[in-house]
C-alpha cells in the first residue's frame, strides 16, 4: 500500500472515529440532560488533528521491516498522544482534569480502532496481491 494511500485512510478513519465519539459523548450527555456546546473551530480542529497524527504512520513505514512491530506501534503511539493531548489543549477540549481524562480515553479508542481497520486494509491489500500472484502462475 503507498504512503500516499495510507496517509489518506488513516486520516479518514481517524477523523471519523473522532467525530463518532463526540457524537456519542454529545448524545449520552443529552439523554443525562446536559447541555453540550461546540465551538465554531470544532470541525476544523478534527481534521487538522486527524491529518496530524496520520502524518507519524508514514514516518514509521520501512520497506521489508514489520510495519506492525510493537516498538513501532508504542513509539506511534506516544508521538500520536502527545499531538494529541497538545492540540487538545489548544483548541480547549479539556479545562479540567475529567475533560483530560475523557480526551485520553477518546485518544485510546480512536487509536485502538484506526490500527484494527489499518491492519484489516493491509491484510485485505495481502489477499489481493497473493490472488492475482497466483493468477499469473496459473497462467504460466
Amino acid at each position: 500500500m503507498g504512503k500516499l494511500r495510507i496517509l489518506s485512510i488513516q486520516t479518514f478513519v481517524i477523523a471519523f472515529f473522532m467525530v463518532v465519539i463526540i457524537g456519542l459523548e454529545g448524545l449520552i450527555a443529552y439523554l443525562a440532560g446536559d447541555v453540550i456546546g461546540f465551538s465554531w473551530y470544532m470541525p476544523l480542529s478534527v481534521v487538522i488533528v486527524a491529518i496530524l497524527t496520520a502524518i507519524p504512520s508514514l514516518l514509521l513505514i520501512k520497506d521489508g521491516e514489520g510495519y506492525f512491530s510493537i516498538p513501532r506501534i508504542v513509539l506511534h503511539g506516544i508521538c500520536c498522544y502527545v499531538m494529541v493531548m497538545a492540540a487538545g489543549y489548544v483548541f480547549k477540549w479539556y479545562t479540567s482534569l475529567r475533560y483530560f481524562i475523557y480526551t485520553s480515553v477518546m485518544f485510546i479508542i480512536v487509536y485502538v480502532l484506526v490500527w484494527v481497520v489499518t491492519k484489516l486494509l493491509f491484510r485485505a491489500e495481502d489477499k489481493r496481491i497473493n490472488s492475482v500472484l497466483e493468477k499469473i502462475r496459473d497462467e504460466e
